[in-house]
C-alpha cells in the first residue's frame, strides 16, 4: 500500500486499479481548494494592479492613439482602379448591340445571310474540347 500512495491517480487508472474512495474524495477536495486559492490570488492581483494605474498610464482613446488611428485617405491600387473603370464602362453600354441585331435581321429577311456549316461544326468541336482537358 505504501507504493500505491506514491502513484498518481492517472497511474492507478492506467493500471486498472481503483483507488480507495476516501482517498479519491480527499484528493478532489484538495484540488478544489487549490483551484479556489489560485483564482482568489489572481483576482486579488488584478484588483491590485488596477488600483496602481496612474493617470499618465491610462489608455489613450483610439481616435488619438497613433497606432490605432485609421488613415485619413484611402487610395485604391492601380489594379483596383482599372477594374472599377472596366465595370463602369460595361455598365454604361447596353446589354445588346441593337445595330448589329438590326443588320443580322435584315440579312436573314432578304436571304443574304449564309451559315458556313463546316466553320460552325469546327467551332462547336473546339468549344467542347475546352471542357474535356
Amino acid at each position: 500500500m505504501h507504493t500505491l500512495n506514491r502513484l498518481s491517480y492517472m497511474d492507478i487508472k492506467q493500471l486498472g486499479v481503483n483507488p480507495p474512495p476516501q482517498a479519491d474524495a480527499k484528493r478532489s477536495e484538495q484540488a478544489d481548494a487549490k483551484r479556489s486559492a489560485e483564482i482568489d490570488a489572481k483576482r486579488s492581483e488584478q484588483a491590485h494592479t488596477k488600483a496602481e494605474i496612474r493617470p499618465h498610464q491610462a489608455r489613450t482613446p483610439p481616435e488619438t492613439d497613433p497606432a490605432r488611428r485609421q488613415p485619413a485617405e484611402f487610395a485604391p491600387s492601380k489594379d483596383a482602379q482599372a477594374v472599377a473603370k472596366a465595370i463602369e464602362t460595361a455598365s454604361k453600354r447596353p446589354d445588346v448591340d441593337s445595330t448589329k441585331v438590326e443588320r443580322l435581321r435584315a440579312a436573314i429577311n432578304d436571304g443574304s445571310y449564309h451559315i458556313d456549316s463546316n466553320k460552325l461544326a469546327g467551332n462547336i468541336i473546339q468549344f467542347e474540347q475546352q471542357f474535356r482537358d
